[in-house]
């Protein structure tokens, strides 16, 4: 539940309770940015061309024969519902002993300034070509992060650069061409039937780690040319190759696309994406009392109802769909939710000297879990200053500047409760605010798992429990995106309420 009016929260002056939610564009720019990381990922996996190798020539001394041989660059132009968002350039090449693949990609969303994200690979060029060095680089206006991976004796060394922060962090893992080259070297010599699956590892630089990835093939074209899908509950991410293996085009979810340019002096001018800076669902007349609401009935359009299916319970026939939303039971966190919840990334760097000192002075004596959420949420929730004019990349350089929006509240409080062992992770949906007119805004928050199930908590706000005017999206990409799409075609109105007398900031 909502502690207190959300339009007007706690010592938040009139001008900073209208600025409470204009932070919708930094989302857009994480969800821009993650999937499209995803995308690139799988380029870098599949993405260099390495059409000569022949049936049952396979070996790593033959992979790297052709990767000299493919040395080149190609272009991408991504798309967000059909609007132009950005480009993306690969370039692979060898120099100084050394095979190389290289990209940059520059995304503009509207609110933010130039987003420029740029990978480097370098592997060895005598067995077992093993990965000598991974950097990664993502700037936003005046802010940068960055990770820098390079070989230390039998394993790797990470150096994570957070504007003026500074940390490292040992490595204990390994990673080859062989690796890299894992889905082509599976096409070409088991030449799959349709329909079949292979596993391969790919670099996560938000993990520092490799992951695994699961691939099906979908379709073969006479040309030889082919469709491959990831892998995932929920996904719908496919990438279309060309007979030589280099992508022509990936989707996600069918409104995210990346597809290749042939004429390297073509300009892509991004253009402007369908959403407001303050992306919401307007609604005619202001909900009363949401701080105690147990229930709440919306009527939805159709487009709504398609993609909040899973968000409550839907009634009624096309046309006349409602929405009920109420209090549920915490959800179970499965054993694969809880491992992606845990552990520091360069995004969450819940290792980080700071964040552990900052985590045990927001405990306090905290004695249990549900107090410790409590107690973490709060001090978040006190900690920063609410604002969405300045540049923040990531959790650290949000702490040096001791502000953000909700997204950085989230994840602020998703890294602490890392920190002290509790499994979390930022969520995002719409919620329920007036700051710029009654409606429900694109916003953030946290997850935290107690005893197996999930607790939601909201930061920026400082609610300890929150309910129906929290509307969460799904936690796959491709359902998420299609939701996060949906937003401008969104219609709803009040059709019913239901309210308590339960304390709102009860823990849980």
């Amino acid at each position: 539940m909502y502690a207190q009016d959300p339009s007007a929260p706690s010592g938040a002056s009139g001008s900073e309770r209208e600025q409470r939610y204009n932070g919708a564009a930094s989302i857009a720019e994480t969800l821009i940015l993650n999937l499209t990381r995803t995308l690139l990922i799988a380029v870098c996996l599949i993405g260099s061309g390495w059409y000569a190798l022949r049936p049952g020539v396979v070996s790593d001394g033959d992979a790297m024969r052709i990767a000299v041989d493919q040395a080149g660059s190609y272009r991408y132009r991504l798309d967000f519902k059909e609007r132009v968002v950005g480009s993306y350039t690969s370039r692979t090449g060898l120099a100084s002993e050394r095979l190389t693949f290289e990209s940059r990609l520059e995304v503009v969303l509207p609110g933010t300034d130039l987003q420029t994200v740029t990978e480097q690979m370098e592997f060895a060029t005598a067995p077992p070509y093993a990965l000598l060095r991974a950097r990664r680089s993502a700037r936003s206006g005046s802010s940068t992060l960055s990770v820098d991976i390079q070989r230390v004796g039998d394993g790797y060394q990470a150096t994570i650069q957070d504007n003026g922060s500074r940390h490292t962090r040992v490595l204990d893992w390994h990673y080859t061409l062989a690796d890299h080259l894992a889905v082509e070297r599976w096409l070409i010599a088991e030449r799959p039937a349709i329909g079949s699956v292979h596993a391969a590892r790919q670099l996560d630089f938000n993990r520092m780690a490799p992951i695994d990835a699961s691939w099906r093939l979908l379709e073969t074209d006479p040309d030889g040319s082919v469709l491959l899908g990831l892998v995932a509950a929920g996904e719908d991410k496919v990438f279309h190759l060309d007979a030589k293996l280099v992508p022509k085009a990936a989707s996600i979810a069918g409104v995210f696309t990346m597809t290749r340019v042939l004429d390297d002096t073509e300009p892509i001018i991004p253009g402007p994406l369908a959403h407001s800076a303050a992306a919401k669902v307007a609604l005619a007349a202001a909900i009363a009392n949401p701080g105690a609401l147990t229930a709440l009935q919306l009527r939805v359009n159709d487009s709504s109802a398609i993609v909040l299916e899973n968000s409550g319970t839907i009634n009624g026939a096309a046309g006349e769909r409602t929405l009920h939303l109420e209090h549920r039971q915490p959800a179970l966190a499965t054993p694969e939710e809880l491992a992606r919840a845990s552990g520091s990334r360069a995004d969450l760097p819940s290792d980080h000297p700071r964040i552990r000192a900052l985590a045990r002075r927001a405990l306090g004596d905290a004695g249990s879990p549900a107090l410790q959420i409590a107690n973490l949420t709060r001090f978040v929730h006190r900690h920063l200053d609410y604002r969405v004019d300045v540049n923040v990349v990531g959790v650290l350089d949000a702490l040096e500047q001791r502000v953000g929006d909700c997204t950085e509240f989230a994840d602020l409080l998703t890294t602490l409760a890392r920190a002290v062992g509790l499994p979390a992770r930022t969520v995002t949906g719409l919620a329920y605010a007036e700051a710029e007119g009654p409606g429900f805004y694109l916003h953030a928050w946290t997850e935290i798992a107690i005893d197996g199930t999930w607790h939601p908590v909201d930061p920026t706000f400082g609610q300890i429990r929150i309910g129906p005017a929290h509307i969460r999206f799904p936690d796959s990409d491709s359902a998420y995106l299609l939701a996060y799409a949906a937003i401008p075609e969104m219609r709803f109105s009040v059709a019913g309420a239901t309210y308590g007398d339960g304390p709102s900031d009860a823990t849980p």
